[in-house]
């Protein structure tokens, strides 16, 4: 078996989840939409069996690990914290979003050797404040994404060049024509 087939696999296993999420919390969707038009565009290449160019491999391989990672999140979430209730979880959902964001970010931050034990310390802290949020089922106040956005921004800078995976998959869609 290849990555491919493991993809394709682990849709099957997932697309309920997936679709449950599509169908009723857009906002928790778009983090994963954009790379899976992307990752099924390269599948379905590869089942044709046209060759696929290096960049399409690299985009597959940190498309599939970005895709089954959220995923796991995602279903603990859905499963343990709201106890399979899509809606409530929905209710959550730019939070969510946003954990996901914080934890691109400290990938990025790491990866480029910029993730001091600072920065590390306010993400977590953001992260952990989101998960008590989550589990408790907290209210959620309309400005506490600008608090923690304040948070990050003090810690990262436009030289950091971060986007999240999501954004840059929305891209490769766009570059793509996978419209």
């Amino acid at each position: 078996m290849n990555i491919y087939d493991d993809y394709i696999k682990y849709i099957e296993e997932h697309n309920y989840l997936i679709k449950l999420i599509e169908n009723n919390a857009p906002s928790i969707y778009v983090l994963f939409e954009d790379v899976l038009a992307v990752l099924e565009y390269i599948s379905e290449e590869y089942k044709k069996g046209s060759k696929l160019e290096a960049d399409l491999k690299d985009f597959f391989d940190a498309g599939f690990g970005y895709l089954t990672s959220v995923m796991t999140d995602l279903k603990m979430m859905y499963e343990d914290y709201f106890k399979s209730d899509i809606i409530l979880l929905s209710k959550y959902g730019n939070i969510i979003t946003y954990f996901f964001y914080v934890e691109d970010l400290k990938c990025h931050l790491d990866a480029e050797e910029l993730l001091t034990k600072n920065k590390q310390k306010i993400i977590d802290d953001i992260q952990q404040e989101i998960e008590t949020i989550l589990v408790n089922k907290l209210e959620v106040s309309e400005d506490l994404t600008d608090k923690y956005e304040a948070k990050i921004s003090k810690i990262t800078s436009t030289k950091d060049n971060y986007h999240p995976i999501y954004t840059i998959f929305a891209l490769i869609r766009e570059e793509l024509n996978l419209f």
